[in-house]
């Protein structure tokens, strides 16, 4: 960037933005915590009627917080339905029980508003500051010098013990004949890649042994000398917005279907998935509970799998054929397609149509997708939702703009609607 000044600040507020974020989601937990020592999960599930999809007591720590504390009278409801003498509590006492855990439940929401608010004026700042003049003028280039291992720089702790530098690290693939390595992000093509280095390695012969990848993530993984002493390293990341969309299309859309891929199974249980949510309540599910997008690895930031301060080349799924012609060019490795023979819902020889928005419901899409149409992207995003992925996902806007070529071209649109 021409100031780099301007873009040091912006990736700081980006950065705190991010720890900030992580922190507020630790204290909520702690709040979490103090409502279930008081609060009857059994009980309150139980007279509600909950879905199965609250199978878990946090869950139901989050309906109360957003719906049943303003529907229910929590005293008599407890007086009505539970025996004093099984559970050994004086009568007297569940008004106390009532007050704690109206006044935990004002806490834990205004702590949840707070970072909201926040979030929206520190994405919205930092993109207002750069400016599309500006971030246009950032030119991608190849960076020559040492390899300098990004989740190491500043942190003392033992490498084994490094939480972020051990998951970065597991999502490296070495091609050996080239002496490559590659960083796989899900949702970025992931599965071409892992398949396409199984094959070149000499683990597997043929696309009809897909299913090894899956069940071997953890071979090929690059040593931190292999690392270090790599000849080439690359890796792919794609428009923040298109890859969260892909998700719900995909893991979400499709969740119902008979799947042997256990992802399909976590994204349903961590998003609390409904046949009839759509797009725009994904979006504020995980815009009121920001913490989810952490427990899958294909809504998890793709900040988080980035190994090195600086790789040579990054490419980007929108410009996925360029890339693959240059990767064989310089490592020899040929990315194949696997999406005929993959699990996964793919968008692959559908016809985009106007049908389809973000308030489709998933059952109406997966019902079109099986008629090969798929919707336009920009008809899934209203105003607010780009905000609020924005805000979100702000550090792998700023990563896409700054080293994917021609990236803010790609996310200018997006960007133009974040403020």
């Amino acid at each position: 960037m021409d100031n780099p000044n301007l873009y040091r600040r912006n990736k700081q507020h980006a950065d705190s933005n991010s720890k900030e974020k992580i922190d507020s989601s630790a204290r909520e937990k702690k709040l979490e915590k103090a409502l279930l020592e008081v609060f009857p999960v059994n009980l309150y599930r139980q007279i509600k009627e909950l879905p199965e999809t609250y199978n878990e007591d946090h869950k139901v720590i989050d309906h109360f917080v957003n719906h049943g504390i303003e529907e229910m009278n929590f005293k008599q409801i407890i007086k009505e339905n539970i025996n004093y003498l099984d559970l050994d509590i004086p009568p007297n006492q569940y008004h106390h029980i009532e007050e704690a855990a109206k006044l935990i439940t004002v806490e834990l929401t205004e702590s949840r508003e707070r970072e909201k608010e926040r979030a929206l004026k520190v994405s919205a700042g930092c993109l207002r500051d750069a400016g599309i003049a500006n971030l246009k003028k950032i030119n991608h280039l190849e960076i020559e010098g040492e390899r300098i291992l990004l989740k190491t720089q500043g942190n003392p702790e033992n490498l084994c013990r490094n939480s972020s530098y051990q998951f970065a690290a597991n999502h490296t693939k070495v091609h050996y004949k080239s002496n490559s390595v590659c960083t796989w992000i899900p949702k970025n093509a992931c599965s071409n890649l892992r398949y396409s280095i199984a094959i070149a390695n000499g683990a597997i012969s043929s696309i009809d042994e897909i299913e090894w990848i899956h069940a071997n993530n953890d071979c090929f993984v690059a040593s931190t000398k292999e690392a270090l002493e790599a000849k080439f390293t690359f890796i792919i990341l794609r428009n923040p917005y298109k890859r969260l969309l892909s998700f719900f299309l995909d893991k979400l859309c499709h969740s119902d279907s008979q799947q042997t891929d256990i992802s399909y199974k976590i994204a349903k249980e961590v998003f609390s998935f409904e046949p009839n949510m759509n797009f725009e309540d994904f979006v504020n599910h995980i815009w009121d509970y920001p913490h989810t997008i952490y427990k899958d690895e294909h809504t998890q930031p793709q900040c988080d799998f980035v190994l090195y301060k600086n790789y040579d080349r990054y490419y980007s799924i929108e410009k996925l054929k360029e890339a693959l012609d240059e990767i064989k060019e310089r490592t020899g490795l040929e990315i194949h397609d696997t999406r005929n023979a993959n699990t996964i819902f793919t968008t692959k020889n559908h016809h985009p149509t106007s049908g389809i928005t973000y308030q489709s419901n998933a059952a109406e899409i997966r019902d079109l997708h099986d008629q090969n149409k798929t919707p336009i992207v920009t008809n899934m995003y209203n105003k607010e939702m780009i905000k609020k992925v924005t805000a979100l996902y702000l550090q792998d806007i700023l990563l896409y703009a700054s080293r994917v070529q021609e990236g803010i071209t790609e996310l200018e649109y997006w960007i133009n609607r974040s403020f």
